[in-house]
């Protein structure tokens, strides 16, 4: 029997550091990892920067985990799962692993796991962050430079260039926040899709409606049934958001009800 590996220090290493561990990892069923370890490997998989040399064993292991996940026993086996899951800081927590649970403890009625859920909803979750080796750099610098040279080297037009660089490094990051700040409108045959999805799935419950996040779960599994594979979270939130606006559905203590006056 392999033996659970010790927890790895994953978020915030340099990417190529991470393409060491990783791979072993990728290739373990997830009760032998750590489970904040799998968490951050889910939430690796959802970073658009994710290294091109992990991105395709991190889709099959999240496809994996996703069925290890429902074929969790129910009984001593889950509620040990579930004690480990309470330790994990709520930010650790990605989307992907929020759906998971969302519609486990749906499909589980498990009202302990519910409401780990529902304390996770709080908290946005952390993206995924990568560390950068800058040691190296460094001492490069410093054997380059010499005392000598950079005391008696004459303000010419090349070093005024040189003083000039951090300037050019800022416009660089003001033009690529205003790339970010002109994001292409949403497309609205996907909104209106989202949109009779949730109205649907609200008409459907109770009069007490739906968990936030059960909802959320819900539309962006059954998403996937009308080709609209990929549908993230905020699309979802917009979406409710703006059919609150309309009076179309109502929103308390973390639940969302269909008004049924349209």
């Amino acid at each position: 029997m392999h033996r659970r590996i010790p927890a790895q220090a994953l978020r915030g290493s340099d990417k190529l550091m991470l393409e060491v561990p990783i791979p072993d990892m990728l290739r373990r069923p997830m009760g032998q990892l750590a489970p904040a370890n799998v968490c951050d490997l889910v939430a690796l998989a959802e970073c658009d920067d994710c290294p091109r040399a992990l991105k395709e064993g991190l889709d099959k292991f999240v496809e994996r985990t996703a069925k290890e996940v429902t074929d969790i026993p129910p009984g001593t086996l889950f509620e040990g799962f579930l004690d480990e899951l309470a330790e994990i800081e709520a930010g650790r927590v990605p989307s992907t692993y929020r759906t998971w649970m969302a519609t486990q403890a749906d499909e589980r009625q498990n009202e302990r796991l519910g409401n780990l859920v529902q304390a996770w909803a709080e908290v946005e979750p952390e993206v995924f962050t990568f560390g950068q080796r800058t040691v190296k750099v460094e001492h490069r610098t410093a054997a380059a430079a010499s005392p000598a040279t950079s005391l008696s080297r004459p303000t010419t037009g090349k070093g005024r260039a040189k003083a000039a660089t951090p300037k050019v490094a800022g416009a660089k990051k003001a033009s690529t926040a205003a790339k970010r700040a002109n994001k292409p409108p949403a497309d609205p045959a996907r909104v209106k899709l989202i949109l009779t999805l949730v109205m649907d799935r609200l008409d459907e419950s109770s009069a007490k409606g739906l968990s936030e996040i059960v909802l959320i779960a819900g539309i962006r599994h059954r998403a996937k049934d009308h080709d609209c594979n990929g549908v993230s979270l905020a699309e979802v939130t917009s979406v409710l958001r703006d059919l609150k606006k309309q009076e179309r559905v109502h929103y308390s203590a973390g639940r969302w009800t269909s008004l049924r006056r349209w």
